[in-house]
């Protein structure tokens, strides 16, 4: 069997969007079908894609892969007098491959469109994950014409969580009757060590998880909660661990509010684990998201989580049981969320022992391996 991996992702050479693909990746590779994998070019491929790479003998395919001078004033040219290259390169990719199935992930939800239109020219069948949506964008009626017959054509499209799927559907006006909510996250936490936090300072610590990326993560909502009064002489430390593209801004927003003693930057932490040997609870004021690793992280070690209404969050938490829910992505929702948890804060382990428990029952052990599976089914000769 033969299964090609396209990643549409292109802000970031890496991101827990990138998971779910590569580890279904790494099950059918280490099954002995040919696997070949279509990846954004970077400076440096990520340590993980290098990985499949040196791992299974993968010749890595990179998108989007600069031209020469000549090539480029040759596409102009052509373009100018309306004379369309005779082919792109990741067509002649998708030829010689020729595989028996196509993956294409996507980190947004109105993304992969010019691969699911290549594999349909082509006669490949595929199949479509979308990760993250968000309320904010909608396609216009053509738009959404164009992506519902793009969406039927696919074997199946796979979303991170009801929430988003429902999103789509109603952002479409369509029913979707090839999809099919899927887990993503890593089956390296399922047995996680994670000892409570044994601090004897009296100083309770929360860990906000994520890309520093204030338009989905909401950081800057979190700041505004921690700069109320009552926040301000309370015994909390707030780690923020990620990198983004919006750190200084970040960075100048805790300054400016005097913030510096109760909001921390720990950067980008390989070790999950350790996060949550240092933490006692995560704090996510995202404002749109798909199922969040860090979340699910979170609680497959033990600990409870404040988080916003968005995307799958609820659909893993029991406000009140397992964690606490703001009503909606905005400050004063996020403020009474905050609020309760803090007065129950000496209830955060055992509602965390709780949440390890439920969400075991929730999602697979190995998420990549289920897919791998639903990927070399879908693949075979009906």
């Amino acid at each position: 069997m033969k299964i090609a991996f396209v990643s549409t992702m292109a802000g970031n050479p890496w991101g827990g969007s990138e998971v779910l693909w590569s580890e279904a990746c790494r099950k059918v590779a280490s099954r002995g079908h040919q696997v070949f994998v279509a990846y954004q070019q970077w400076p440096m491929l990520p340590a993980q894609v290098q990985a499949l790479a040196t791992d299974f003998g993968i010749d890595v395919f990179q998108i989007g892969q600069r031209h020469t001078l000549l090539q480029r004033i040759a596409r102009v040219l052509l373009q100018q007098i309306r004379i369309k290259p005779r082919i792109n390169r990741e067509r002649e990719w998708l030829r010689q491959a020729r595989p028996d199935l196509l993956c294409i992930s996507n980190g947004g939800t109105f993304q992969g469109a010019p691969w699911m239109e290549t594999a349909i020219t082509e006669g490949v069948p595929f199949v479509w994950i979308a990760q993250a949506n968000t309320e904010i964008l909608w396609a216009s009626d053509r738009e959404a014409e164009m992506w519902i017959a793009l969406l039927r054509a696919a074997r199946r499209c796979y979303f991170v969580s009801h929430g988003n799927l429902e999103l789509l559907q109603k952002q479409l006006g369509y029913p979707l009757e090839n999809a099919e909510v899927v887990s993503n996250h890593s089956a390296a936490l399922w047995n996680a060590d994670a000892d409570w936090p044994s601090y004897d300072d009296g100083v309770w610590r929360l860990a906000c998880v994520g890309r520093l990326h204030p338009p989905s993560k909401g950081q800057d909502l979190l700041i505004d909660v921690l700069r109320q009064p009552q926040w301000r002489d309370r015994p909390l430390l707030v780690s923020l661990y990620g990198a983004g593209p919006q750190e200084r801004c970040l960075r100048r927003l805790v300054e400016a509010n005097g913030l510096e003693r109760r909001i921390r930057f720990c950067g980008h932490v390989k070790d999950i684990a350790q996060i949550w040997r240092d933490n006692h609870a995560l704090i996510m004021p995202s404002r749109h998201e798909g199922l969040p690793l860090a979340l699910v992280e979170a609680l497959l070690c033990g600990r409870t989580a404040i988080v916003t209404d968005v995307a799958g969050n609820a659909e893993v938490l029991e406000h009140g049981i397992t964690g606490f829910i703001a009503e909606a992505a905005a400050v004063r929702p996020l403020a009474r969320a905050m609020e309760e948890a803090w007065n129950v804060r000496e209830r955060w382990r055992e509602m965390g022992q709780r949440a390890s428990e439920t969400i075991r029952k929730q999602v697979p052990e190995d998420p990549g391996g289920v897919l791998a599976d639903k990927l070399l089914e879908l693949a075979t000769p009906r």
